[in-house]
């Protein structure tokens, strides 16, 4: 028996822009129908008398296996993403059992698998401390020296990332304290860049209210919140006790929410660097 390696693509993601290189030039574009996509790489047993197959993208030739890419389904060359974002994922409770972990986690990989860098941030792991600070967060910003080692690496992630997803459940028709808390603690870190939200609760109603608190805060810090939501509720019947999900069109969300996010990330980031406008 002999081994080969089998390279096929992946779709991990739509993808609303793609840039690429040929003999003629550098191209890229905005289009409508393009995908995103990763090499991946299986050793196979076969007969010694079977024939090597044909690599179908010799184009890729110099991809490394898990490196994700985006094609055009008009069949354009070698073609990657045009610009690279960092996706924090905020879990906004740090209560003992919180159901909301499990779908945090579970977007974390969507954002993950799509090609973004991304993190989960738990206040259960980076606790603040309600926020009793002498001055505004903008005046510590300026200095890049908050007067708490955690408010500070909290600071350290939000002003390097691109755009937020909050997941979070609904307290008494509202967010829940930490989360305010995590959010009063920074102010220039969140300035021109877009929020995604999601609810989670044990009810029907899924979170909608909190999402609707969470607006007018976001917007005060010059930020803003997409359109598309995620409202997940009951809980119990989106995913089990383990964090298995149960409902496979919670993947069509996610995807709605990451597209439309992705597309302001991209053309906030890129009007930040257009106006010199730092962080």
């Amino acid at each position: 028996m002999a081994k080969w390696q089998t390279h096929y693509l992946e779709v991990v993601a739509t993808a609303r822009s793609w840039e690429f290189d040929s003999p003629l030039g550098h191209h890229g574009s905005i289009i409508p129908h393009c995908f995103r996509f990763r090499l991946k790489s299986e050793t196979q047993s076969v007969p010694d008398a079977a024939p090597f197959p044909k690599f179908l993208f010799p184009l890729f030739s110099d991809l490394k296996v898990g490196q994700t890419f985006v094609k055009s389904n008009s069949g354009a060359p070698l073609i990657k993403p045009s610009i690279m974002l960092n996706i924090p994922i905020i879990l906004g409770s740090v209560r003992e059992g919180r159901k909301s972990e499990a779908p945090a986690k579970y977007i974390l990989e969507k954002v993950k698998a799509a090609g973004y860098q991304t993190r989960l941030v738990d206040f259960k792991e980076l606790p603040l401390p309600f926020y009793d600070a002498a001055s505004i967060p903008a005046e510590y910003f300026a200095k890049d020296n908050y007067p708490d080692q955690n408010a500070q690496q909290w600071s350290e992630i939000a002003r390097a990332a691109d755009a937020f997803i909050i997941v979070s459940p609904e307290y008494n028709h509202g967010y829940p304290a930490v989360l305010k808390n995590a959010l009063d603690w920074g102010y220039s870190e969140f300035t021109r860049k877009p929020f995604g939200l999601v609810g989670v609760s044990n009810g029907t109603v899924a979170g909608a209210r909190m999402i609707e608190h969470l607006r007018p805060i976001i917007q005060n810090f010059n930020a803003m919140s997409i359109r598309e939501t995620i409202m997940i509720g009951p809980i119990e019947t989106y995913f089990d006790d383990s964090g298995k999900l149960l409902k496979p069109e919670l993947d069509n969300k996610i995807e709605g929410l990451l597209d439309s996010l992705v597309w302001w990330g991209e053309a906030l980031k890129k009007a930040r660097e257009i106006s010199n406008y730092s962080n």
